[in-house]
């Protein structure tokens, strides 16, 4: 109960508003876990065109607050703060960050997206697999085509097929300074082939290839 109420203030803070063309570079957030209380998460910048990673950086820090659906953002933020932070100090923190999981498609509209936007003041977006709550047919999907995931009538995201070889699609949603527009917009400017647009990629099979290493250092980057 208590954890509902702090997504509630939080989703009241949310704002979902456009901000600009997209850059030429585009970053995302993922987090893997070698144990149940360790966690490593990975910072992938990418080119927008052609979906290069120029650069990415990864942190292993211990992780104690379990797994509970729809409020991954209470494991998972205290680390991607920290990581966000070493990115900053960087001088390679760019906007958007893609966040691996929902954003306002979330049943209290504080999904680990807009947590992260939120708590790191970034604008933000929010692409999963899995759909937490919202109505869609998405049977009939081509690649690229999107249809809208309604709640309480209005669409709060979109299914978006990535490729013609994917069966399900990605749920895409605002997360914090972003609209839907803009969010969609996004996600489709970075998918190259992929089942995961490039940013959200790279971090995924970077913190699974940290998580693997028996030594980490704290931080790498490339």
């Amino acid at each position: 109960e208590q954890l509902r109420h702090l997504q509630e203030q939080l989703a009241r803070r949310v704002r979902l508003a456009g901000r600009r063309r997209l850059p030429k570079l585009a970053a995302g957030v993922d987090v893997s876990y070698p144990g149940p209380e360790q966690g490593v998460a990975a910072y992938a910048l990418c080119e927008v065109a052609g979906g290069r990673v120029v650069w990415s950086t990864t942190i292993r820090r211990p992780v104690r607050f379990p797994y509970i659906t729809s409020y991954l953002g209470f494991r998972e933020v205290p680390l991607l703060l920290e990581l966000i932070e070493t990115v900053r100090r960087a001088g390679r923190l760019v906007e958007p960050v893609l966040v691996d999981g929902s954003g306002v498609l979330h049943p209290r509209r504080a999904g680990i997206a807009s947590h992260l936007g939120v708590a790191a003041r970034l604008a933000t977006v929010g692409v999963t697999k899995t759909l937490l709550c919202g109505r869609v047919e998405w049977a009939g999907l081509g690649p690229l085509e999107s249809r809208p995931v309604l709640m309480e009538g209005r669409a709060w995201g979109v299914a978006i097929r990535p490729t013609a070889g994917s069966r399900r699609p990605l749920f895409v949603s605002p997360g914090h300074r972003v609209e839907l527009a803009e969010a969609e917009q996004w996600v489709r400017q970075l998918l190259h082939g992929r089942r995961l647009p490039e940013p959200l990629y790279w971090a995924d099979r970077l913190s699974r290839e940290a998580s693997k290493e028996r030594v980490s250092p704290a931080i790498h980057g490339r």
